[in-house]
């Protein structure tokens, strides 16, 4: 039996963390071969209570809050001095880490977020076991990013990566391995969000779903709505569905601040706000188009497929992983990120083309299943374990 511990930098559920959620179900279920522990840095949250809900062994190491809170992202003069000070944390943390493996004594630790990566890679010459780190960011060429590939050059890391775009970000070998999704075994409700905003069934809803962050674009949702609404008088409700879950100061994106677009752009009245909806298949349903709009290039874009494998046509960022999903007018259609009126006239032709609008989203649904089926997903994932465990043997 081989021994992992999954090193996870967050409680939530984002899409990373759904995504290990799923390797972790199958893996457990294999107890003769894996025996798994999941590292969290705090002790509540959606996360937490899945693991807890499937009887998966975890423990707590719990991260400063001030080093949990840092980000790479662009931040004043002030910020980063703050963030200067929190590193003065790090060392203390750190050993602990290194303590903590050492008492585990784990064949393999699987890494899932950017300090996740980093301190194993820090610590690795102390942890007397196999490291593979799972990408799942895009990053940018740089400082940060040449340190980054000076640790994982280390011989005892490895690198999965989730998507082709993330893997070419870095200059380290890496293994591609698209993230891996269950099909719904029945149709899911049609009606779900309109039933759940008192709505008429008849309306359209356009959607975006995902973590409320800068870098997604909920912002530009908004003006895309505005521009469907008025300047092209489409009869037509908007849904922005999830909440704000990021630990990182600079990633977040409020929802007062979205509210408060939302009445200058004079859309209040059809604009909702959801929170997170744990039954994402049933609210990707009942959506007539599903915008994905992140500024940035998205490392894979899991919402996507979710929106294809429940037959939701989709109006996506052309950037990043996402070029690698969708073939642009036979599976979604793709826009430049940030291109409002572009956007905004792909979305309005879904609407009123729901025959060609079906026809995309079979399209999409059939290729889905042969690319991103979950057991692909896993038992790519379990064979490279088991290559890099065989490989530790000739080092």
């Amino acid at each position: 039996m081989k021994k992992i511990v999954f090193y996870c930098i967050s409680t939530h559920l984002g899409g990373a963390e759904q995504s290990l959620l799923t390797l972790l179900k199958s893996l457990s279920k294999k107890n003769e071969t894996w025996s798994l522990n999941v590292v969290v840095p705090k002790t509540e949250g959606p996360l937490i209570d899945e693991i807890k809900k499937h009887n998966i062994t975890y423990s707590v190491l719990s991260m400063p809050l001030s080093i949990l809170e840092i980000s790479r992202q662009e931040s004043s003069i002030f910020t980063r001095l703050a963030n200067f000070f929190s590193l003065l944390k790090l060392p203390c943390y750190l050993w602990q880490l290194v303590q903590f493996v050492r008492k585990e004594k784990p064949d393999l630790i699987y890494t899932t977020g950017l300090k996740c990566h980093l301190f194993t890679g820090l610590t690795a010459s102390l942890l007397n076991c196999q490291v593979v780190w799972h990408l799942r960011d895009i990053l940018k060429a740089g400082t940060f990013t040449n340190f980054f590939n000076l640790l994982g050059r280390q011989k005892n890391i490895s690198l999965i990566s989730n998507s082709a775009a993330t893997a070419q970000s870095v200059q380290l070998p890496s293994k591609v391995i698209y993230n891996g999704f269950d099909f719904p075994l029945n149709s899911p409700e049609k009606n779900f969000l309109h039933k759940k905003l008192n709505l008429n069934t008849n309306i359209p809803l356009v959607g975006i779903l995902g973590v409320i962050a800068n870098w997604k674009g909920q912002d530009d949702f908004l003006k895309i709505a505005a521009d469907l609404v008025h300047e092209k008088q489409i009869n037509a409700h908007f849904v922005i569905i999830g909440g704000e879950i990021y630990d990182t100061k600079n990633e977040s994106l409020g929802i007062k601040q979205l509210k408060d677009l939302a009445s200058q752009l004079n859309i209040s009245e059809k604009v909702h706000f959801t929170g997170f909806i744990k039954e994402t298949n049933q609210a990707l349903s009942s959506l007539t188009v599903l915008i994905h709009a992140s500024k940035q290039p998205e490392p894979f874009g899991r919402v996507i497929v979710e929106a294809m494998i429940n037959k939701t046509p989709v109006v996506a960022s052309e950037a990043g992983g996402v070029v690698e999903i969708i073939e642009n007018d036979q599976l979604g259609l793709l826009s430049p990120p940030s291109d409002i009126k572009d956007y905004s006239k792909k979305t309005a032709f879904l609407i009123s083309n729901p025959q060609l609008a079906q026809e995309i989203s079979d399209n999409a649904f059939s290729y889905c299943e042969k690319k991103f089926s979950k057991e692909n997903y896993i038992l790519s994932c379990e064979e490279f374990f088991l290559k890099v465990l065989k490989e530790k043997k000739s080092l």
